[in-house]
């Protein structure tokens, strides 16, 4: 993970990885610090699928989208712990290369 602050008040965070499930996958979000209590934020996240269960159905090719709002709120800090709360809104889109293995590429669930 790779964290750079541009400023007192904006955080980039930029994560790339592998899972089981995922042959390659990337994650940035820039977070703004309001006040100090309240951070708010964009996200925005990429995944090549390697394995994925939609419908019953086995997919072994397609991809994953998402944008997402983060909120963090700090509820509490006392010396160096610090109790928050986060939340995120997001809207997902799942894409299956070749769903029907008809060689016609065209399906985004």
């Amino acid at each position: 993970m790779l964290t750079a602050k541009l400023s007192a008040q904006s955080i980039v965070d930029l994560s790339v990885g592998t899972s089981h499930h995922d042959i390659f996958f990337a994650n940035i979000t820039y977070c703004y610090q309001v006040n100090n209590k309240f951070r708010v934020g964009i996200e925005g996240q990429y995944g090549a699928a390697k394995y994925r269960l939609i419908h019953a159905k086995t997919i072994t090719t397609g991809y994953a989208t998402a944008l997402g709002l983060p909120l963090t709120i700090r509820l509490y800090e006392k010396e160096q712990i610090r109790l928050g709360l986060y939340a995120k809104t997001s809207v997902r889109f799942q894409g299956v290369l070749d769903p029907d293995n008809n060689d016609e590429r065209y399906s985004v669930l």
